[in-house]
């Protein structure tokens, strides 16, 4: 299960994330409901070309504005701002279906597994992967000093076997 689907978790991943953002000075407002379908604005993303621009609007019309990124007020906004027409059109197109599909099957190849993930290159076609905003700073350590990640307790974490496993 996911942290959204452990109503304390839930909760608790909320008001960090509420609080997290006020002692940031971002404004930040819960969208109607979460988790939600994210197929739209990752869709639009790529339309977009993932331009930062693209990005930030979609992300303020989700988490600043608080709105259901599904509903004709965010549709409305996404326009207007991104300066585009018909955006339910754009992402239905089969070449944005492709894509996404493409960056998925990429992004489970290299062990991406949430947001945000930072993937920082390692070696000739390796990749060490951080997660979380609270991993910044051990992403940046590895980017210093990688060697400082590979002494005998880091390479035992690597292959240390699972104790348990739930039925899922």
């Amino acid at each position: 299960m996911g942290p959204a689907e452990i109503a304390p978790k839930r909760i608790f991943t909320y008001k960090y994330c509420y609080w997290l953002a006020k002692k940031n000075g971002i404004p930040f407002k819960m969208p109607p409901a979460h988790p939600f379908k994210s197929l739209s604005p990752l869709r639009l993303a790529i339309a977009c070309d993932c331009e930062p621009h693209a990005i930030r609007i979609i992300f303020e019309t989700i988490w600043k504005l608080g709105l259901d990124i599904e509903s004709e007020e965010a549709v409305d906004y996404l326009e207007s701002q991104l300066s585009i027409e018909k955006v339910s059109e754009l992402v239905a197109s089969q070449r944005v279906k492709d894509k996404l599909i493409e960056n998925t099957k990429q992004a489970a190849a290299r062990n991406i597994f949430g947001v945000p993930t930072y993937s920082v290159a390692q070696g000739i076609s390796g990749y060490e992967n951080f997660w979380g905003l609270d991993a910044q700073d051990m992403m940046l350590d590895f980017i210093a000093s990688p060697a400082d990640f590979n002494d005998e307790q880091m390479m035992l974490i690597e292959v240390l076997p699972e104790g348990i496993q739930r039925k899922r």
